[in-house]
C-alpha cells in the first residue's frame, strides 16, 4: 500500500525525532547541532521513503511478501535508534554538556601581565585591580555581546572616564582596542 503510515514509517519518524537536536545552535555546541540534525534529516528521509514506496501484496504465496519482511526489518533498525538515541540523551546528555562548556572560549577573568610589568586582576565578581608601578587602582569591569568589555574607574580615581572597548579574550592574552586604554595583556 503506497501512500499510507506503516509500523516502519512510523518507526523511522520516531527515530528522526529523537535525534533531532531540539537545542539552539552555538559555538559551543555547533558540532553536535549538525550531527545531529544530520541525523535526523536521514532518518526522516527513510521515514517519507517507506510512507511512498509502501508494501506490495504477494499474490503467488499466502505469507508476507520480501519486500514487506525487508520493511519489518527496517523498522526494527529504526526502533534500534530509537532506542540508541534515548539512551545517549539519558547517559551522556551532561557529559555532553560539561564538554560544551570547556570547549567555550577564555573569559576576561584572570590575572594578565603588560609588557612593561603592571598587573591587573580581573575578579569574577566585576572587580579589576590595576597594579601600575606599584600603585592600586580598583576599577569595575563588565562584558557585553560583541565583544565589548566596558572598564569603569572606581572610587577615588579623579579625571579618570569610563570607556567601551573592544577585547578579545584568549588562553593566554586579551587584547583591548578601540578605546583609551586599549592594552595587551598576557595571561599569568
Amino acid at each position: 500500500m503506497q501512500n499510507t503510515i506503516k509500523p516502519p514509517t512510523v518507526a523511522w519518524a520516531l527515530a528522526a525525532l529523537v535525534f533531532f537536536p531540539f537545542i539552539f545552535p552555538t559555538a559551543g555546541n555547533l558540532p553536535m547541532f549538525a550531527l545531529r540534525l544530520v541525523g535526523s534529516a536521514l532518518l526522516a528521509y527513510f521515514a517519507y521513503k517507506s510512507y511512498r514506496k509502501g508494501t506490495v501484496a504477494d499474490a503467488s504465496s499466502g505469507g508476507p511478501s520480501p519486500q514487506s519482511r525487508r520493511h519489518w526489518k527496517l523498522a526494527g533498525i529504526a526502533a534500534a535508534f530509537v532506542i540508541a538515541g534515548i539512551v545517549a540523551v539519558v547517559s551522556l546528555g551532561p557529559k555532553i554538556q560539561s564538554l560544551s562548556t570547556t570547549l567555550k572560549p577564555a573569559g576576561v577573568e584572570g590575572r594578565y601581565r603588560d609588557p612593561s610589568g603592571n598587573t591587573v586582576d580581573f575578579l569574577s565578581d566585576g572587580t579589576a585591580v590595576f597594579i601600575v608601578n606599584g600603585r592600586q587602582a580598583v576599577w569595575k569591569w563588565s562584558v557585553y555581546d560583541g565583544g565589548k568589555l566596558k572598564l569603569e574607574p572606581g572610587p577615588g580615581l579623579i579625571g579618570v572616564t569610563a570607556a567601551m572597548c573592544d577585547y578579545q579574550a584568549g588562553n593566554t592574552s586579551l587584547r583591548v582596542t578601540a578605546c583609551i586604554y586599549a592594552m595587551q595583556l598576557t595571561r599569568l
